[in-house]
């Protein structure tokens, strides 16, 4: 017997597969929107509106190349601001005696530079097969880690610019201090160089930080706000693909449904429902052009009007089954007399051609 407290526990959530997932996108039945106007092209809300399959999802692999592109560019800056550093440090290193300046910039700046393409091609390449997806381990090849991971390394790199440039930047900073009057090198310039090329170089890294970061969180919100709620844990190299796959399957299902209308339409096309085949259509496209059954004729005349218990055609030549009265002309419909104007009863199933059951039309 379930205790007062079973009530207060935490439900199980029931986790869907991706399959799953993709079905109850596609089946839901709030997704509409209204349909582009055939003269404008533009969507209208004063129009009916229809099921549609959904906002376009881009495919994961475009976001995967974006990526190894931007990671590459950025990798690279940030390689070339590390190069740069360690030959200022090897320049002070092997011209002395002299008074070092503040390395604390300079060092940090070689270090981001150097760890800036570990962190980034090791989350998109080696964390996957370190981590297992589901695992608690598996939480750092997530989309949120990415996230956060770019706009950790974003700030980063704005410190590590700022803090090198309020050292080294500069004439005025790069200064020569010698022991006992030690004589200035002659390419003590090409340091004073190296150290303000650096600098550019930081900052560069820095926007292209930014950039990457902008790119990843607006594919990311794009699928958070039209296509999947839980992107942020899906992931980081799979970003968007549930969605994509979703309305890939909602696509592929409606061009089923289409083709099974159309199909359907062609079918009732060439069913005729009086001659069986070709003769009901009047055009090219299977569409009867008149719903009269033609009148049987005879050597290019007319046929005789026939006794109504066998059944016939009458005096406007349409055919009449077997068990139906005469058609009075004066009412203008079947069965009608001359005290209600032909008010009652309805047209006979023969003059549209239709086979009631239990009846057969003779000619």
């Amino acid at each position: 017997m379930p205790s007062f407290f079973s009530r207060f526990k935490r439900q199980q959530a029931v986790r869907l597969s991706d399959d799953e997932k993709s079905a109850a996108y596609e089946q839901d039945a709030t997704r509409y929107s209204p349909p582009p106007s055939p003269t404008t092209g533009k969507r209208g809300l004063g129009r009916r509106r229809e099921r549609t399959i959904g906002n376009y999802a881009p495919h994961p692999a475009v976001l995967r190349t974006l990526r190894f592109l931007m990671y590459g560019v950025t990798s690279l800056s940030a390689l070339a601001t590390a190069g740069l550093g360690i030959a200022v440090v090897q320049y002070y290193n092997t011209h002395g005696p002299v008074v070092k300046p503040s390395w604390g910039s300079l060092i940090a700046c070689i270090v981001f530079g150097i760890g800036t393409p570990g962190v980034l091609f090791g989350m998109m390449l080696f964390t996957p097969f370190l981590f297992r997806h589901g695992t608690v381990l598996g939480i750092i090849n997530q989309t949120r880690m990415e996230l956060a991971m770019l706009f950790g390394m974003a700030v980063v790199w704005i410190s590590g610019a700022l803090a090198l440039a309020c050292d080294l930047r500069g004439r005025e900073n790069c200064l020569w201090d010698g022991y006992y009057h030690y004589p200035k090198p002659s390419d003590f310039d090409n340091v004073c160089n190296l150290i303000n090329v650096q600098v550019g170089l930081a900052y560069t890294t820095f926007g292209l930080s930014v950039f990457q970061m902008c790119i990843v969180f607006a594919f990311a919100g794009y699928t958070l706000l039209y296509l999947d709620q839980e992107v942020l844990t899906e992931p980081t190299n799979d970003l968007g693909g549930r969605a994509h796959r979703a309305r890939k399957s909602a696509l592929a299902h409606r061009n089923m449904q289409r083709q099974s209308q159309r199909q359907s339409a062609e079918a009732a096309g060439l069913a005729s429902p009086t001659t069986g085949g070709a003769g009901a259509r009047g055009g090219p496209g299977g569409s009867p052009t008149s719903r009269r059954v033609p009148v049987p004729s005879v050597d290019g005349a007319p046929a005789p009007r026939r006794s109504s218990s066998a059944g016939g055609s009458d005096a406007e030549g349409r055919i009449r089954f077997r068990d139906e009265p005469e058609r009075d002309v004066e009412g203008g419909r079947p069965g009608a007399d001359s005290t209600n104007g032909g008010d009652e009863g309805l047209e006979g199933e023969g003059y549209y051609g239709y086979e009631a059951g239990g009846r057969s039309a003779r000619v």
